[in-house]
C-alpha cells in the first residue's frame, strides 16, 4: 500500500483547535473530549471536507502533535503526549567538580550543562538511551529509566586518561649528535654534518650549540659550561690532558675535524 499525504480544505485561514473539533463533531456525530488547557492557543487548517474520521485524526495528529484517541464509535479523547522530564548535576568523579558545556544527547532532544553542571531534558519515551558526553571524560550512555523521577541528583563522570607512547630522539640537534642515558653527549664525527653558520665540523665550537654551554669572549676554543671559566674544563685527547685548546689567541681550535673520530661530553658531573 502507497503512502498519502492528508492536506487540509483552508491553507489560508487556520482556525482554533476547539473550534475545528466542535466542527467534526457535527460533521461526524462524534464527541471529543479534552481539557480546555490541552487546546488552549493551538491553532490549526481544518482537513478537507472529503476526509472520513480516521483521515481527519491523522492529519490533525500530524499538524497538532496531540494525541488522538477513537475511544468507541462517538467518542474521542485529546491528550497531550507523554513528556517529562530529566535533570541532574555533571561532576568531576575525584574532584567533585561541576562540568561545564557537557552534551546530554536524548533521541530527538539535546542539552547543554551550565557553570554548576545542571542540566534538563525533555523526554517523550522512558526507554529513551541518555548519551552524555564530555572531552577528556568517559562517554556514559544510560536509559531515562536510570535517571530518578523526583529531584535532581548528581552524576559522576570518570577522566580518561589517554596514554602516550614513548618519544626517542635519533638525533640531537644534527645527525652524528646522541644524547646518553647517563646525560652525557657522544658525537660521532663519521656521520657527523655542519651546523648552521659554521664551514666545518668544529669540536669546540660545535658544543657550543648545547644547552648551557657558551663562549663568554665569542671565541672558538674557550668554551664557558654552565657559568663556570675555560681553565676548569678538563679536555682530554685520547686520554691525554690538553692545557691549551686554541692558537692565535683562540681564533683557530687545535683538533682537527679530519682526525677526530669520536667525542664524548660531560657537562652536569655525570
Amino acid at each position: 500500500m502507497g503512502a498519502s499525504t492528508l492536506k487540509s480544505q483552508d491553507t489560508n485561514n487556520p482556525k482554533p483547535l476547539a473550534v475545528v473539533l466542535h466542527e467534526l463533531e457535527a460533521n461526524f456525530d462524534v464527541q471529543f473530549n479534552f481539557l480546555e488547557a490541552t487546546v488552549e492557543g493551538v491553532q490549526v487548517l481544518p482537513p478537507n471536507t472529503s476526509f472520513n474520521l480516521t483521515e481527519s485524526l491523522e492529519y490533525l495528529r500530524s499538524s497538532t502533535g496531540l494525541v488522538f484517541t477513537l475511544l468507541d464509535s462517538n467518542f474521542v479523547s485529546v491528550t497531550q503526549k507523554n513528556v517529562f522530564t530529566i535533570c541532574g548535576y555533571l561532576l568531576d568523579k575525584d574532584t567533585q567538580e561541576p562540568l561545564e558545556s557537557a552534551t546530554i544527547q536524548g533521541n530527538s532532544r539535546s542539552a547543554i550543562t551550565n557553570t554548576d553542571g545542571y542540566f534538563e531534558l525533555s523526554l517523550t519515551s522512558s526507554e529513551e538511551i541518555i548519551t552524555i558526553r564530555y572531552l577528556g571524560y568517559k562517554t556514559i550512555q544510560r536509559s531515562s529509566n536510570y535517571f530518578k523521577k523526583e529531584g535532581c541528583h548528581p552524576i559522576f563522570m570518570l577522566p580518561q586518561a589517554s596514554d602516550l607512547g614513548a618519544v626517542i630522539l635519533s638525533n640531537y640537534l644534527i645527525d652524528g649528535i646522541s644524547k646518553l642515558n647517563d646525560g652525557s653527549f657522544e658525537l660521532d664525527i663519521s656521520k657527523f654534518t655542519i651546523l648552521p653558520g659554521l664551514i666545518e665540523p668544529d669540536v669546540l665550537q660545535t658544543v657550543q650549540a648545547f644547552p648551557g654551554i657558551q663562549s663568554v669572549n665569542e671565541t672558538v676554543s674557550n668554551i664557558n659550561i654552565r657559568g663556570g671559566t675555560h681553565d676548569q674544563n678538563l679536555i682530554l685527547w685520547d686520554d691525554i690532558k690538553m692545557y691549551q685548546s686554541g692558537h692565535f689567541f683562540g681564533l683557530i681550535s687545535v683538533f682537527n675535524p679530519q682526525i677526530t673520530q669520536k667525542v664524548s661530553l660531560q657537562k652536569n658531573g655525570t
